[in-house]
């Protein structure tokens, strides 16, 4: 699925992937690490987690509450290896995850949007990862 139409982020989270998944994919997590740094937050998150199933997210600015919504359906889930998804905009999007030593590499691929700058996109994208990544550390902590 991946080609050079897609743009690619990774990161590497310290923790279980059983429990990654778990934070990937469940709302209640969701709203705690969807976001690009603390001036933003994601209020609303919803997910039918099965193929064919849809979800939505909206994500705002907390000091104006201008933002936008992230909504599409599931094309592929692959328990605790990839969730592949179709855009509301028909963009599509691919999420891998793979045990390693280390704890969890997380690979996204996303076809990028054609109004907003590469570079602006990439680097969104890797913000996302980052909050990802810091929260799921925090919550193995806790539960370690």
């Amino acid at each position: 699925m991946i080609n050079n139409d897609f743009l690619i982020a990774k990161t590497v989270v310290a923790a279980p992937l059983e429990l990654v998944w778990t934070l990937w994919t469940e709302p209640k997590h969701i709203v705690n690490w969807n976001n690009i740094d603390s001036t933003w937050h994601t209020p609303v998150a919803k997910v039918e987690f099965v193929e064919g199933g849809r979800f939505f997210y909206r994500m705002e600015s907390k000091s104006t509450n201008e933002g936008f919504d992230h909504a599409g359906t599931f094309e592929k889930i692959v328990p605790f290896q990839l969730i592949q998804y179709i855009l509301d905009d028909n963009r599509r999007s691919m999420i891998e995850f793979k045990k390693i030593d280390s704890g969890v590499l997380i690979t996204e691929a996303f076809v990028p949007e054609a109004k907003t700058p590469i570079d602006l996109q990439q680097e969104f994208c890797n913000q996302i990862l980052q909050s990802f990544k810091t929260y799921a550390e925090h919550q193995h902590q806790v539960e370690s």
